[in-house]
């Protein structure tokens, strides 16, 4: 699969010429578009559906970069070019209808946390695949590459992007100067103007397409400072791997205990191998030089790295472990992915080890090449509808709450509303109706609460309980007083009387679970209710008095907001009522509470 035949590839050089006024018109036209998307046309998001704004803004992206990092690749011809260009606006075109199609509310009402995660993934999708096909040899049975190529392309192609975004920031630094000193000479408009989108978003991607432009024409420094760079890394790969030394025998000690008890085992692991296979890639670079290090010290760092494969194991049996306890979820997810990379990774530099009579480390470019074939390929999937992470996870957690792995009170009602996309919303909906047991009667009123709170479903929307079933689920306290007759059903015709906008609603509707407890809590003989409303972590106090003429029952006070420690006493019987042996102080509406000092 891998090609090695450095004499007949190409090398990137310092041509003094590059396209200057294709990459600038190209980047002034992206960003006349991204601000036609984002600032100049609301009338164009309410006509374009979330999976076409979404797509649109995918291609305005793809294409100008796609071109960029296509431009002087050596042996590249311009029907590839064109192809892969084509391609990738296509690509990526596809998998953001999809993105737009699962998360509407997120582009509706523009959250940019959404743009912003699956744009990384998009760009290490692109970064990834446009080295790959732009230099696949397809003349034979399989696919091959030439490592050195692919090393050269997609280093230049790295330093360069973010380079230009260093040169682009550069440039608003000193614009942004110029402009305050015009500022201070009162042409305040004009620097207003400026500063507006629709300046902002296409200087900015035209003076980025210019630094690209600027970087291709002087390749030969990317080349320099990729050595200088890569040249200051390799000497912390015998480090690490003496630290993974000491960590294993520190291991033959503690045992795995420890580290599976933090609950972030994978993460930890997961870290450390990619620090190690960056340093070893750093130290190999495109395996045409001399190797690195002494004979001795290479032949030890070769035995040293299969306390890797240790670790890729051990992360492999913390995430499982979590999986199993927990379920799917979207970032169990890709760590799953970064897992399935890790051990490609860790086992194929390990494979080195079988043929010591190569060059050290030779497994390097063959491994790197199936990692980077299979990163591309998971990414499309799990971009796409067929392994959607927000769905499998949904799937997953609901799978769980419905076998009763998870109790409704614990269960992430939020994940599915504003973390899962459509997925998440279509199973709030269908928890929010569902009945029978009493364990599916509280997923639903939960599942109601969370679509009330957030406001996908009004109020008035929710089902109209009866004033039995109202007060079936009341759940009245021993008190020091007695429940007068008729006092919890002279209760609920008062709470239907309130607006609807009141906390005490939710005893109506089911989203809460709401307590009664009776005492006298004004001194003048008469039972008065105080009706809890309990949310979990903290509640809504509410005191109810009988009215004597009418016998009405009406709010009559309340108290502030009480925590989870004050409502766990109130249902343990805990409760009592203290009088206060000092008035209370009003100034100008605001109340000081006196209390008496403890001697």
């Amino acid at each position: 699969m891998v090609m090695n035949d450095t004499q007949a590839l190409p090398v990137m050089r310092e041509t003094g010429s590059s396209p200057w006024l294709l990459f600038g018109l190209a980047g002034l036209l992206q960003g006349l578009l991204l601000w036609f998307l984002f600032d100049g046309s609301a009338w164009l998001r309410e006509v374009l559906s979330p999976s076409l704004f979404v797509a649109l803004l995918n291609v305005v992206l793809a294409v100008p970069l796609s071109l960029y990092l296509t431009q002087d690749i050596p042996g590249l011809s311009a029907r590839r070019r064109t192809g892969i260009v084509v391609g990738m606006a296509l690509l990526l075109a596809l998998l953001g209808a999809h993105a737009g199609w699962v998360n509407d509310r997120d582009v509706i009402y523009h959250r940019f946390e959404s743009y912003l995660s699956n744009g990384l993934l998009y760009a290490i999708l692109g970064f990834t695949l446009i080295p790959l096909l732009a230099h696949v040899h397809l003349h034979g049975r399989w696919p091959r590459w030439s490592y050195a190529a692919l090393f050269e392309t997609a280093w230049r192609n790295g330093l360069m992007t973010v380079l230009a975004a260093i040169l682009t920031g550069i440039f608003w630094g000193v614009f942004g100067a110029g402009m305050g000193l015009l500022g201070i000479l009162g042409l305040k408009d004009l620097v207003r103007h400026v500063f507006e989108g629709y300046v902002v978003w296409p200087l900015t991607m035209m003076v980025f397409g210019c630094a690209i432009a600027l970087l291709l024409a002087r390749s030969q420094v990317l080349v320099t400072l990729r050595r200088f760079w890569l040249s200051l890394n390799q000497v912390f790969l015998p480090l690490l791997l003496l630290l993974a030394a000491v960590w294993a025998v520190a291991m033959l000690f503690t045992g795995i205990t420890p580290l599976l008890e933090t609950n972030k085992a994978a993460l930890f692991m997961l870290w450390f191998i990619a620090l190690a296979v960056h340093f070893v890639n750093t130290a190999w670079q495109d395996g045409e030089g001399e190797a690195p290090f002494r004979r001795s010290l290479r032949n030890i760092m070769g035995w040293l790295w299969l306390i890797l494969v240790l670790a890729a194991a051990l992360a492999a049996w913390a995430l499982y472990l979590r999986i199993d306890q927990h379920g799917w979820t979207r970032d169990r997810i890709w760590a799953a992915l970064v897992l399935l990379l890790a051990v490609v990774y860790v086992a194929g530099y390990a494979a080195s080890l079988w043929q010591r009579g190569r060059r050290w480390f030779w497994s390097v470019a063959q491994t790197n090449i199936v990692a980077a074939l299979l990163m591309c390929v998971a990414l499309v999937l799990l971009l796409s509808p067929l392994l959607d992470p927000s769905r499998i996870a949904v799937n997953s957690q609901v799978a769980r709450l419905e076998r009763g792995e998870v109790k409704p009170d614990e269960f992430d009602f939020y994940m599915l509303l504003e973390q899962s996309g459509r997925y998440g919303q279509q199973a709030l909906t269908q928890l929010a109706e569902i009945s029978g047991s009493p364990a599916k009667e509280e997923i639903a009123r939960l599942a109601r609460k969370m679509q009330v709170n957030r406001g996908l479903t009004a109020v008035e929307d929710l089902p109209v309980r009866t004033d039995e079933e109202v007060l079936a689920a009341l759940k009245i306290l021993p008190g020091p007083a007695a429940m007068p007759p008729g006092a919890p059903e002279g209760l609920i015709a008062a709470l239907r009387a309130l607006s609807d906008t009141r906390t005490e609603q939710a005893c109506l509707d089911g989203r809460e679970e709401c307590l009664l407890w009776p005492a006298d809590l004004n001194g003048d003989g008469r039972t008065d209710l105080m009706l809890i409303v309990d949310q979990k972590h903290w509640g809504q106090v509410t005191v109810f008095s009988q009215d004597v003429e009418s016998k009405r029952w009406q709010a009559v006070a309340e108290g502030i907001e009480v925590n989870a420690p004050w409502l766990e006493g109130m249902r343990e019987g805990q409760a009592r009522v203290v009088p206060s042996p000092w008035h209370n102080i009003e100034v100008e509406g605001r109340v000081m509470r006196l209390r008496s000092i403890d001697p």
